[in-house]
Parts: C-alpha cells; sequence; structure tokens
C-alpha cells in the first residue's frame, strides 16, 4: 500500500490538530497589533508616497514603544526598493518627570496612570530591527523636546505619538519649522476624555495658532500638512 503519510501531509495535520488545541490557537489567533488605527497607517503611506516626487526626505517616528508601527513604516519602505531614511525617537525610560508632573498639576491626570513605558529598551529596540534586516534607520535616544530637528530634515513625514502636553507642545514647535513643503505630521491620541488627551490640547492649540483646520484621520490622529 502506498504510504500517504509524507512530510507535507504530516506537516498539514499537526497544523490541524495545532489549530484547534486551545492554549496553542490563542498563541496565533489574528489580532491587530498596531497602536494606531488603519487610516492612520494608510495617512503615514500616503505621506511617504506623495513626497517621492519631492526628492523625499526623512521619516521620522517620534514615541516609538515596541516598535510595531516602525517595523510597518521600514517596511513600506522596504518593499517599495526605497532606502529613504528613517529616524525613530524616545527615551525607551518612559516619560520625563515635568511633563509628567504638569499633568498632574495642571490636567487632573493621576501619574499612576501616565507613569508607563519604563520597560523599553534601545539596545534590544534596534537589534530587533536589525534582525529583520532593516539597516535604513536611526535610533535617537532622548527626550524629543531636545532633539535638532534641523539636523535630521528636511523631514517629509512624522508620526508624533508622546501623549502628554508638553512633550507634544514642544516638539510640534520645534519640528514644524523642518518639514518640507508638501510634508506632513501626524499626532496620535487626539480624542478627548482619555490619559493622554494632552496631545489633542496641544495640536488643538497649535493649528489655532497656525490658522490650520483640525484634520482628523481615524478616531484619534490630527493632521497636519504643509503647503508646497
Amino acid at each position: 500500500m502506498k504510504n500517504i503519510w509524507n512530510s507535507t501531509t504530516k506537516d498539514l495535520v499537526k497544523k490541524y490538530v495545532a489549530y484547534r488545541i486551545p492554549a496553542i490557537r490563542d498563541l496565533v489567533f489574528p489580532r491587530y497589533r498596531y497602536s494606531i488605527d488603519p487610516a492612520q497607517l494608510a495617512f503615514l503611506v500616503n505621506g511617504i508616497e506623495s513626497t517621492k516626487e519631492t526628492g523625499g526626505g526623512v521619516v521620522l517616528e517620534i514615541g516609538v514603544s515596541w516598535g510595531q508601527t516602525s517595523v510597518f513604516l521600514l517596511e513600506h519602505l522596504r518593499s517599495t526598493q526605497s532606502q529613504r531614511p528613517v529616524v525613530l525617537i524616545d527615551t525607551f525610560e518612559g516619560f520625563v518627570e515635568s511633563s509628567m508632573r504638569y499633568e498632574v498639576a495642571h490636567r487632573g491626570k493621576k501619574k499612576a496612570d501616565i507613569d508607563q513605558f519604563r520597560y523599553c529598551s534601545p539596545a534590544i529596540f534596534e537589534h530587533n530591527l536589525r534582525r529583520l534586516g532593516y539597516d535604513n534607520f536611526e535610533v535617537i535616544v532622548g527626550d524629543c523636546c531636545e532633539v535638532d530637528y534641523e539636523a535630521i530634515g528636511p523631514i517629509a513625514v512624522a508620526l508624533l505619538d508622546v501623549d502628554l502636553y508638553l512633550p507634544t507642545k514642544y516638539t510640534l514647535d520645534k519640528l514644524w519649522p523642518h518639514v518640507a513643503p508638501g510634508g506632513s505630521v501626524l499626532v496620535d491620541d487626539c480624542i478627548q476624555g482619555t490619559e493622554w488627551d494632552g496631545a489633542l490640547q496641544a495640536y488643538s492649540e497649535f493649528i489655532k495658532s497656525h490658522d490650520m483646520p483640525f484634520v482628523q484621520v481615524g478616531s484619534k490622529g490630527g493632521a497636519l500638512t504643509k503647503c508646497r
């Protein structure tokens, strides 16, 4: 009798059984792995693509956490055979104390609710990206309010995901002059009534001072686009 249990069949049976064992099934259960909306991801891709003809420019992510969105941006560039540089900025030690104190003293937040993200490591973060084969990126460790954006620019598209009022406010002020014509900035967490609505306050104040409209992207993104 012909042996039907070849390696392909055995592998298929193993997968069939594993898919139905709850403990294993839960590990491969499909889930959305990004902290920002699909519409926000699409906005970033469109920003990258729309600036190709103007010479490109840096792709910037401020506030990287574990790096899910960093991988998304790098993979998009790789899939389109682009070596455009990606700059990734984070303290990797959570929010700075002065920003948290402001949230508590002036915005009625509880420190326990916002004192997060201290578990990250720049060495592990960079190692993980290089393991995936990416090399067109630079990691800047530090407070985004203190970064020299002129040295980084021109900036084609930026994701600003630092949640609290002060870092969002100061970074927008420092970043915006170095965004290239046609470039864009996406501010995350522009939604009222959360621990992170300081981003919404800072974004709202910025667009008011620059006579710009509120442009909502997805459920919680606020966008800025510089005229060409």
